[in-house]
């Protein structure tokens, strides 16, 4: 039988969260860090999907398309940013959202984000020529 994978839908799925301080193995979080976290990351799906009237034979009508954020999110002070400077784990660098809507890598703290970076060069640092 084969496995159906559930997938999101920014039209019901406002948002889509997940606790990046909970460790699959937590001997593993403790024996590389010391306990320490000095950053954390998690990606922000992609996905658009356009409800209404659509089509070249549509007159009139209206279409509403839906799409998930790219960038770190702060809304209503929800969200990436006001969790990294509320810090209640105590982290002590930045944090990385890596967006699959427009393939791009942004570094984030409690005061925003501080820097972007397109997938294929984020992807390629540290690598020699």
């Amino acid at each position: 039988m084969q496995r159906q994978e559930k997938k999101a839908d920014p039209s019901i799925d406002k948002e889509a969260s997940i606790n990046v301080y909970i460790a699959a193995n937590k001997d593993d979080l403790n024996a590389t860090s010391g306990g320490e976290i000095k950053g954390t990351f998690h990606t922000h799906p992609d996905g658009v999907v356009t409800k209404g009237a659509t089509g070249s034979n549509t007159i009139g009508g209206t279409t509403i398309t839906h799409r998930f954020v790219d960038e770190p999110s702060n809304l209503n002070g929800r969200g990436d940013i006001p969790n990294a400077r509320e810090n209640a784990m105590g982290v002590t660098g930045n944090s990385y959202v890596l967006a699959q809507g427009n393939k791009t890598v942004y570094i984030y703290n409690g005061s925003g984000t501080v820097a972007r970076f397109p997938f294929k060069q984020f992807f390629l640092i540290g690598i020699k020529k």
